[in-house]
Protein backbone atom coordinates (compact mmCIF):
# COMPACT_ATOMS: atom_id res chain seq x y z
CA UNK A 1 0.00 0.00 0.00
CA UNK A 2 1.23 3.44 -0.95
CA UNK A 3 -0.12 6.89 -0.14
CA UNK A 4 1.17 9.64 -2.39
CA UNK A 5 1.53 13.27 -1.37
CA UNK A 6 -1.69 14.13 -3.23
CA UNK A 7 -3.54 11.63 -0.98
CA UNK A 8 -3.92 9.02 -3.72
CA UNK A 9 -3.79 5.52 -2.23
CA UNK A 10 -2.58 2.55 -4.28
CA UNK A 11 -2.86 -1.06 -3.18
CA UNK A 12 -1.18 -3.84 -5.14
CA UNK A 13 -2.50 -7.26 -4.16
CA UNK A 14 -0.60 -10.56 -4.23
CA UNK A 15 -2.37 -11.70 -7.41
CA UNK A 16 -1.16 -8.55 -9.23
CA UNK A 17 -4.55 -6.84 -9.18
CA UNK A 18 -4.53 -3.28 -7.89
CA UNK A 19 -6.81 -0.56 -6.64
CA UNK A 20 -6.05 3.15 -6.83
CA UNK A 21 -8.19 5.48 -4.73
CA UNK A 22 -8.07 9.11 -5.75
CA UNK A 23 -9.46 11.77 -3.44
CA UNK A 24 -8.88 14.39 -6.13
CA UNK A 25 -11.06 12.71 -8.78
CA UNK A 26 -13.23 10.82 -6.23
CA UNK A 27 -12.66 7.56 -8.13
CA UNK A 28 -11.45 4.09 -7.40
CA UNK A 29 -9.62 2.57 -10.36
CA UNK A 30 -9.28 -1.21 -10.39
CA UNK A 31 -6.94 -3.26 -12.56
CA UNK A 32 -8.08 -6.88 -12.66
CA UNK A 33 -6.08 -10.07 -13.23
CA UNK A 34 -6.40 -9.67 -17.01
CA UNK A 35 -5.08 -6.11 -16.88
CA UNK A 36 -8.47 -4.58 -17.63
CA UNK A 37 -8.97 -1.16 -16.04
CA UNK A 38 -12.30 -0.12 -14.55
CA UNK A 39 -13.14 3.08 -12.66
CA UNK A 40 -15.97 3.65 -10.18
CA UNK A 41 -17.04 6.68 -8.13
CA UNK A 42 -15.89 6.59 -4.51
CA UNK A 43 -19.26 7.86 -3.34
CA UNK A 44 -20.94 4.66 -4.59
CA UNK A 45 -18.10 2.34 -3.74
CA UNK A 46 -20.46 -0.41 -2.57
CA UNK A 47 -22.25 -0.45 -5.91
CA UNK A 48 -19.35 -2.02 -7.78
CA UNK A 49 -20.45 -4.95 -9.96
CA UNK A 50 -17.62 -7.19 -8.78
CA UNK A 51 -17.79 -9.06 -5.46
CA UNK A 52 -14.02 -9.49 -5.72
CA UNK A 53 -13.48 -5.73 -5.91
CA UNK A 54 -15.89 -5.09 -3.03
CA UNK A 55 -13.93 -7.57 -0.90
CA UNK A 56 -10.64 -5.86 -1.78
CA UNK A 57 -12.07 -2.44 -0.97
CA UNK A 58 -13.21 -3.67 2.46
CA UNK A 59 -9.69 -5.01 3.02
CA UNK A 60 -8.20 -1.67 1.92
CA UNK A 61 -10.51 0.22 4.26
CA UNK A 62 -9.56 -2.04 7.17
CA UNK A 63 -5.86 -1.44 6.55
CA UNK A 64 -6.33 2.33 6.29
CA UNK A 65 -8.40 2.45 9.48
CA UNK A 66 -5.79 0.41 11.36
CA UNK A 67 -2.92 2.55 10.09
CA UNK A 68 -4.63 5.88 10.68
CA UNK A 69 -6.44 5.10 13.91
CA UNK A 70 -10.00 5.16 12.50
CA UNK A 71 -9.36 8.29 10.38
CA UNK A 72 -9.30 7.87 6.62
CA UNK A 73 -7.55 10.44 4.45
CA UNK A 74 -9.90 13.26 3.51
CA UNK A 75 -11.63 12.68 0.21
CA UNK A 76 -12.60 9.03 0.78
CA UNK A 77 -16.14 9.38 2.19
CA UNK A 78 -17.52 6.30 0.42
CA UNK A 79 -15.14 3.97 2.22
CA UNK A 80 -16.70 4.74 5.59
CA UNK A 81 -20.25 3.90 4.56
CA UNK A 82 -22.05 1.40 6.78
CA UNK A 83 -21.77 -1.52 4.38
CA UNK A 84 -17.99 -1.42 4.45
CA UNK A 85 -17.71 -2.38 8.15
Amino acid sequence: MFQLSNKTVQVIFFDKTEAVLSSRSHLVTYVDKKGQVQAYPLTNVLDVPSAELAKRLRYTKDILVNLLGSRLPSGFPGLLSAGMH
